[in-house]
């Protein structure tokens, strides 16, 4: 008998487990890719370490490219010439990303970078969106 209870035991730990590894894993923000050629939602909040999903809904193809170069998500690492169609880019925030930082970004096909610096001022035009961290 306590080689079962310990079987059980043993399978409701790693069960345990399992899920706590598949929780850290869930996306902080979901963005679509839109067939009105938006990102929606176009900002999302998001903690350090978050992972941001982009899903392309649309017939076309498009990209994900941080208006800040060096720093934020890019989709052409993973898709050289852009995103087709069903689709999807993921990128996790730095775990040393500040709270309060802004990462503004466009679709290279269909937007046009912004400044990159405050909220008026940094979205820039077309298929544009920004993730907050807080």
């Amino acid at each position: 008998m306590n080689t079962i209870k310990k079987l059980v035991l043993t399978g409701l730990l790693a069960a345990i487990g399992a899920a706590s590894a598949y929780a850290q894993q869930r996306p902080g923000a979901v963005v679509l890719m839109t067939e009105s050629g938006t990102f929606e939602p176009q900002t999302v909040y998001v903690a350090p370490g978050d992972i941001v999903v982009w899903q392309n809904n649309d017939a076309f193809w498009h990209s994900v490219k941080t208006d800040t170069q060096g720093f934020g998500p890019e989709s052409d690492l993973v898709f050289r010439y852009g995103m087709p169609p069903s689709s999807y880019y993921w990128w996790r925030v730095p775990f040393n990303t500040r709270s309060g930082s802004v990462i503004y970004y466009h679709c290279k096909f269909h937007g046009v970078p912004g400044s990159g610096q405050g909220y008026t001022y940094g979205y820039g035009f077309g298929m544009v969106g920004r993730i907050v961290v807080q």
